[in-house]
């Protein structure tokens, strides 16, 4: 009873701890000198634990760091494994290796759904003959598309084509990844 007590308190201490770390990553997105303090106090709190995972340089892709969704998948982890316990389950490989999968599956979602929206406002914007300057997304549009044409063995094609074609390539790749996580998560839970 008070192992289950403490894991449960350990629970709510981590939960607490990843608000700080999200406040503390969506503050860095904003520069006021009212947010100085702020941030200030939170760094103090939170930097100690993501500097840990700065250092690894295949978190970083050009200026986007990705060091945080590394932290916030560890803290997600020892959540779910102390909330098991204090719920009096047990805590398998299979339950850590479906949390761990899971959580990075729901960022990559996240990421595979932010690029299917950009594919459709650039179609969008496309069709009605506008040029949208998003700066390093077009970059990154472009390359997706040039990349998703090739398979198809299009070198040369017309950019509303190219969209098109990524745009459901994209959009089914994450419906079917969908199903694919489900079923592996479900069959980890069960180990």
């Amino acid at each position: 009873m008070i192992f289950q007590k403490t894991m449960a308190v350990l629970a709510y201490i981590l939960q607490f701890y990843s608000l700080l770390l999200f406040l503390r990553v969506l503050l860095t997105w904003f520069h006021h000198p009212v947010l100085d303090k702020p941030k200030m106090y939170l760094g103090a709190v939170v930097d100690p634990y993501l500097d840990k995972f700065r250092g690894f340089e295949w978190l970083r892709f050009g200026m986007l760091d990705f060091s945080p969704v590394m932290a916030f998948i560890l803290l997600a982890l020892g959540i779910q494994i102390t909330s098991a316990l204090a719920n009096g389950q047990s805590v398998t490989i299979g339950m850590i290796l479906a949390v761990l999968i899971g959580n990075i599956w729901s960022f990559a979602g996240f990421f595979i759904n932010l690029i299917i929206i950009m594919l459709i406002v650039f179609l969008v914007a496309n069709l009605m003959g506008k040029n949208i300057m998003l700066g390093g997304l077009n970059n990154l549009l472009y390359r997706i598309t040039d990349r998703i044409m090739a398979l198809f063995g299009q070198q040369s094609y017309h950019m509303t084509q190219g969209i098109i074609i990524s745009l459901v390539t994209v959009f089914a790749l994450r419906i079917l990844l969908g199903f694919g996580f489900n079923w592996l998560l479900h069959f980890l839970y069960r180990l």
